[in-house]
This record gives C-alpha cells, sequence and structure tokens, in this order.
C-alpha cells in the first residue's frame, strides 16, 4: 500500500534558478520605455543594450527637455493670445467689432470719440474686457499645460479630469449666482450698456454709476444713498444719460 501511494505521488517540482529567470526591473509597471517602438529612450538602448542606463537617461535628459517644450510653447500661445485680445478689444472699443453699432446702425461721431467722458469710458471698457479676456485664455492655456506634462511623466490624467469635473459641476451648483453675475458683467461691459457718470434706472435703484464691476454695480441716487446691485439681478437698465445724448448727436444742423 505504502509503495504504490509513493508511486502515483506527483514528483517535487524542481526549485526556480535564479540565473535562468532573472528579475524584470520594470515588472508590475507601464511598458518599459525601451520597449516602445521609438523615442530618446529606445535609441539609448539600441546604442548601449543596457535598460538601466536607458531609462535613467530618459527621465534625466529626455523628459526634462519635453517639459521644458511644454512650458515654452505654452508661453508662446499665451503671447499670442494675449496680442490677438489686444487687438479685438481695441476693435470693440473704436466701435469696429461685433454687438458696438448703436440704435438705427448710428455710428458714433467725432464729438462722441473725443469727449473726456468717451475717452475714459473706453479706457474702462478696454482694461475690463482685455483683462477677462486673457485670464480666461491664460488659464486654459495652463490647464492644458499642466495635463500635458502629467502625461509626459507618465502619469494618468484621466481620474483627475473627471474629478475636476465632479468638484466643477459641484461648485456650479453651488456658485450658481455668483458666475450669473460675473457672466452678466461681463455682457454689460462688452455692449457698453452703461458706464461710470451715466444716470440709469434699474427698477429698484435709479442713479449715477459710481463703479461698474464685474459681480456689482455701485450707483448714487438722489437722496445721496449708494446702492449696490448685482449684475445678475439687471434684467433690463434704462440709461437716462445715453438717451439724452443720442439726439443731440444725430440733430441736423440748423437752417441759415
Amino acid at each position: 500500500m505504502i509503495t504504490g501511494l509513493a508511486a502515483t505521488s506527483p514528483p517535487p517540482s524542481p526549485s526556480p534558478d535564479p540565473s535562468s529567470s532573472p528579475i524584470d526591473p520594470s515588472a508590475g509597471t507601464s511598458q518599459p520605455c525601451y520597449q516602445e517602438a521609438d523615442g530618446f529612450c529606445r535609441f539609448v538602448y539600441d546604442l548601449t543594450d543596457n535598460a538601466q542606463l536607458s531609462r535613467a537617461v530618459d527621465w534625466v535628459v529626455a523628459k526634462p527637455l519635453a517639459i521644458l517644450l511644454i512650458i515654452g510653447i505654452a508661453l508662446l500661445a499665451r503671447w499670442l493670445v494675449r496680442r490677438s485680445v489686444d487687438r479685438v478689444v481695441r476693435r470693440v472699443v473704436d466701435g469696429r467689432g461685433p454687438g458696438t453699432l448703436l440704435p438705427e446702425g448710428r455710428t458714433r461721431t467725432l464729438v462722441e470719440s473725443a469727449s473726456p467722458v468717451a475717452t475714459i469710458r473706453r479706457k474702462q471698457r478696454s482694461e475690463a474686457m482685455g483683462s477677462v479676456l486673457k485670464s480666461i485664455a491664460s488659464f486654459a492655456i495652463a490647464v492644458i499645460a499642466i495635463l500635458m506634462i502629467l502625461s509626459e511623466l507618465g502619469l494618468d490624467v484621466a481620474p483627475a479630469l473627471a474629478s475636476a469635473g465632479i468638484a466643477g459641476i459641484a461648485l456650479g451648483f453651488g456658485a450658481q449666482n455668483l458666475v450669473k453675475d460675473f457672466l452678466a458683467g461681463i455682457f454689460m461691459i462688452f455692449e457698453d450698456q452703461f458706464g461710470v457718470g451715466d444716470v440709469i434706472n434699474t427698477g429698484e435703484a435709479t442713479g449715477t454709476v459710481e463703479a461698474v464691476g464685474l459681480r456689482v454695480t455701485r450707483l448714487r441716487d438722489v437722496n445721496d444713498v449708494v446702492w449696490y446691485v448685482r449684475n445678475g439681478e439687471i434684467t433690463r437698465v434704462g440709461n437716462e444719460s445715453q438717451a439724452a445724448r443720442e439726439p443731440a448727436a444725430d440733430a441736423s444742423p440748423p437752417e441759415a
């Protein structure tokens, strides 16, 4: 019986030979860089046939150069976008851009364009519009550059994007009024609905505009009371100063 059991039991498996199966340093990680079809790491590996050296050179030389290239392209793109924004803003402020025609297609007269009030308003609009557009463009370029750098370092950006999307949705729901005020302020500035010094009627408050911000417009009424009106709450506005200027600008010269 004992002899039969011994005969049917499987033979012990031989112990693995360390020399026959070398340990891959890259095991359990992503594909080693020297196994890629092209790239600087593969180039070094083909020259030296050394996996450790090729990976070290890739981290010390290739990746820093790629990151510097991404940063350089991002800075160049930011400079080009800011330059383009300056040109577009100048066209809009001068009345040569979309959405800047006055009622019935009337263009600004030389008197309106050369007046000190018009000059101040154009300067304020230019600074506000340029600041908003440049900030948005710079933020977008910075986010894209950061994602490219993380991808170059071998990090998976998909979870980060998903988390950012969820956080953005939550922030959007929690700050709906803030976003509404901000967007309304941008359109007010772009469309030149009113400016500092104008007498406007917002329905709840009537007075002289003292400041136009991206979130709040400050008015002072005839009783010297200062009103802070959120831009998102201004559904319609009457500009008494603009209405007083336009007929005088359109009036024909008196007959002799």
